[in-house]
């Protein structure tokens, strides 16, 4: 079953009583009862009632946010595609290579590839010079020629 209700825990309550009480089928020959859900704030509470709800019938409740790692794997990719009607690549999930690559040619972000030049006495510089000024100027910069 699916709907769209403001609390999808209340639609979960009736989902299962639904399974329990209104099918034709004996409590006893129910092995599990599965719910999808779009709540990702599944309390603890919450998830122990409905299980006590279900009573001695298994419980499984795949959350949105694990419904959605899940069908990030390769190996359901042909789901996704073929009753999702989702193409394998939303291109929302990158490698660190592509995100860096992508990242780096908009004109408006700073690279991500910068190789920083005598960096470990540059930060030693600048922490001593926080902690003996208010105001931070480092030499360095103009020298590398940074600086106006």
């Amino acid at each position: 079953m699916y709907g769209t209700r403001r609390d999808s825990t209340a639609k979960l309550e009736v989902d299962i009583k639904e399974a329990v009480e209104k099918t034709k089928i004996d409590k006893k020959n129910i092995q599990e009862i599965i719910c999808c859900h779009t709540s990702s704030n599944l309390t603890v509470e919450k998830d122990k009632e409905l299980r006590d709800l279900a009573n001695s019938i298994e419980l499984t409740l795949i959350g949105i946010d694990t419904l959605s790692q899940d069908l990030l794997q390769f190996k359901y990719q042909h789901i996704v595609k073929d009753f999702l009607g989702i193409s394998e690549s939303t291109e929302q999930v990158w490698s660190i290579e592509q995100f860096i690559s992508l990242h780096d040619k908009s004109k408006t972000n700073a690279p991500l590839n910068i190789s920083f030049i005598d960096e470990k006495n540059t930060v030693e510089e600048l922490i001593e010079e926080l902690n003996n000024h208010q105001i931070l100027y480092y030499q360095g910069y103009q020298e590398q020629g940074k600086l106006g």
